[in-house]
């Protein structure tokens, strides 16, 4: 009987290990997790994309003497247009608003993110010199690309909703690729495009590719002095996939 007694204790000891050890092993990898998440900057907003790929600054110097302007363009510096059409502009019938727009120039991200380009702390966060910063980053876009500030074009790629208004979206991201949706993958600052739609907004398309109409800006696009993106396009129109 005793040797019943003790055998049962001596299991019932074991258990009890067993159960503090898997509790143990349990916070530890609870921890490891916690801090982890801390050091893993999300990815989601274009603030957060533009964090994950920051360097320390190597090249902007050269890259300066390189890319070297005579006038710097624009520079796009909030998601938000400065100005939206009148109300007093005289209405035009679609066939006076295709006569008077001028030939949009398609452009592709192979063309948009066909060259490296460095973030810097410097460039993320420019609190008191803006303009410093703005030189920096247009350094770094060819002068082909920046050729295009100011241009009516179309870039194809895949949605990515930032703000919505009645189920319609009006701010939103165009993609290179789904990389980001699907996997995780923060793109690179040279692929993707800020869109600002002109009006109500549009109906969000994010599993096929679509097409952006409207004017496009090169140079530094800010939120609250950070440094969100290198792309803009005021949008007037969005053609779904097939068109």
């Amino acid at each position: 009987m005793t040797r019943q007694k003790s055998r049962k204790s001596r299991a019932l000891v074991a258990a009890n290990r067993r159960a503090y050890l898997g509790l143990a092993i349990g916070a530890a990898v609870g921890i490891a997790l916690f801090a982890m998440a801390l050091l893993v900057i999300p990815v989601g907003s274009p603030s957060q994309m533009v964090k994950a790929q920051i360097v320390h600054p190597r090249t902007t110097e050269s890259a300066l003497k390189t890319h070297t302007m005579s006038t710097p363009p624009a520079v796009a510096s909030t998601l938000r247009p400065t100005s939206l059409p009148t109300a007093e502009a005289p209405a035009l019938t679609s066939g006076a608003k295709a006569a008077a727009r001028p030939a949009r120039l398609s452009v592709g991200f192979d063309q948009l993110s066909g060259f490296a380009f460095e973030v810097t702390d410097q460039m993320v966060d420019a609190p008191t010199n803006a303009a410093a910063a703005s030189l920096k980053t247009l350094a770094q876009i060819p002068e082909g690309i920046q050729a295009l500030n100011g241009k009516e074009v179309s870039v194809r790629g895949y949605m990515l909703p930032m703000n919505f208004h009645r189920g319609l979206a009006t701010d939103f991201l165009i993609l290179r690729n789904q990389s980001m949706c699907c996997y995780g993958i923060p793109p690179k600052i040279n692929e993707w495009v800020s869109v600002r739609m002109i009006g109500k907004g549009v109906k969000p398309i994010m599993d096929e590719p679509v097409t952006v109409c409207g004017i496009f800006q090169v140079g530094d696009v800010r939120e609250r002095g950070e440094l969100v993106g290198i792309y803009r396009l005021e949008a007037d129109e969005l053609k779904g996939p097939g068109q």
